[in-house]
């Protein structure tokens, strides 16, 4: 997982602030179902390869070190090693009884930054450190979908974090200098439930291009009065139920988005977990099923094509999900969204439009895979958890990912402009 501070602020015990679900958050250990030391990349920076070598001292452990830890070429984000997998895609120094074989020996002061810190996720703005969680985790995926106050940033003790990395203090360019406001006024928008939750999205989207002449990563001082004003119209009411009724009024072939859809999770298989693997599977499967009975020829010569027979089968699958599940459902995916939004600050995008179509994208993926989850009304709860935290893991494992499709899918590819690409897959999420 990367470890990324935006800001790139130095603190010295600053107050902390934190999600409050990750103030309820322990490590439950062997009891995980999905082991954050499965799967995911460990990258170290110096520091941390110094705090192993140090700790792994005698002759043993210094040649276990030396095979378990590989060098990386040519980076250049501060990682300067990684610890291998094994075949199974479990870490070199995960034990059979599924502790940590440096935790267990050396203590947890030895541990990597991305070791100790994860499901956290620290942010550094101005004088104070914020925690939040990747949904990687299951435990943390639970506190975080499950409760109501989930999303409340609060005020948080020492223990929220076994430690606070010291970052490189420097001057934040005005793409980032306006950050608090512009974070409130989309938490705002996200947590707003008058309106589903592609809309809110679709909220800053319209926001980004409103702002995009001068709001960017790489832009020149601005005139604070000029993002002001437009953060001001993005909270009327009028202007926000103008965006939702012209989201319903369009029309969208799906099954362009659709495809997309199914691409990234078949993408994603090679490098996937078993987890993952079995999941997208039995979903997928079940998807074309219901598309053979529909159409037996569908995608056959002389058949009917493929992908609209699929998009028939999720439209109405999702229309029956919300049906008997819509504010759970919601629920579920707006606080999700809201969490991304503190986990991953959009000066991590180029451009507000670029960072909603990233979150569209996601939560296009994730209402796919809650659609076809074949005991989701039975056991909604469990389900979408196993949903939501199996695909965020396996998103997340590669944090280059999404800056990829963001590059690769891009407007013209789509045949759309800035923020038509985001309407394409606020449809495709209901």
């Amino acid at each position: 997982m990367e470890r990324w501070n935006p800001l790139g602020l130095d603190s010295m015990a600053p107050p902390l602030f934190a999600l409050r679900y990750m103030t309820r958050f322990k490590c439950i250990a062997q009891a995980c179902e999905d082991s954050c030391c499965t799967g995911m990349k460990v990258l170290l920076t110096q520091q941390d390869r110094e705090r192993l070598t140090a700790a792994m001292a005698s002759p043993g452990d210094r040649q276990e070190l030396e095979a378990k830890v590989l060098p990386l070429v040519g980076r250049t984000d501060g990682f300067e090693s990684e610890i291998t997998l094994r075949p199974d895609r479990t870490c070199g120094f995960l034990e059979e009884d599924r502790l940590c074989s440096v935790w267990k020996r050396h203590g947890e002061s030895v541990l990597p930054d991305v070791c100790s810190l994860f499901p956290r996720v620290l942010s550094y703005l101005d004088e104070r450190v914020e925690v939040a969680g990747t949904l990687a985790c299951p435990e943390a995926a639970r506190l975080c979908l499950l409760a109501e106050d989930s999303l409340e940033l609060v005020e948080a003790p020492s223990s929220v974090t076994e430690r606070v990395p010291p970052v490189t203090r420097g001057t934040p360019e005005p793409y980032a200098a306006h950050l608090e406001e512009v974070r409130a006024c989309g938490a705002e928008l996200l947590g707003n439930p008058r309106y589903p939750v592609q809309t809110r999205i679709m909220m800053i989207a319209e926001l980004g291009v409103r702002t995009a002449a001068f709001f960017h990563r790489g832009a020149p001082a601005f005139e604070p009065a000029l993002l002001h004003e437009e953060l001001a119209r993005a909270r009327r009411p009028e202007v926000q139920e103008e965006i939702h009724q012209g989201l319903a009024s369009v029309t969208v072939p799906g099954e362009a988005t659709l495809q997309v859809i199914i691409q990234l999770l078949t993408s994603l298989q090679p490098a996937g977990t078993a987890r993952y693997n079995q999941m997208v599977n039995v979903i997928l499967n079940g998807y074309m099923q219901a598309a053979m009975q529909l159409e037996p020829t569908a995608g056959e010569p002389g058949g009917p094509e493929l992908f609209p027979v699929l998009q028939r089968v999720y439209e109405a699958r999702r229309a029956r999900l919300d049906a008997v599940l819509g504010e759970k459902i919601s629920q579920y995916c707006a606080r999700y969204c809201l969490n991304e939004w503190y986990r991953e600050w959009y000066t991590k995008s180029p451009d507000l439009v670029s960072h909603a179509f990233k979150l569209l994208l996601r939560l296009a993926a994730l209402r796919f895979l809650l659609a076809g989850h074949p005991y989701i009304e039975q056991a909604p709860e469990p389900c979408a958890v196993e949903i939501f935290q199996i695909f965020t893991k396996q998103v997340e494992r590669d944090f280059q990912l999404m800056p990829l499709l963001d590059q690769t899918l891009t407007p013209e590819s789509l045949g759309v402009d800035a923020l038509g690409r985001t309407v394409l897959f606020a449809k495709a999420c209901g």
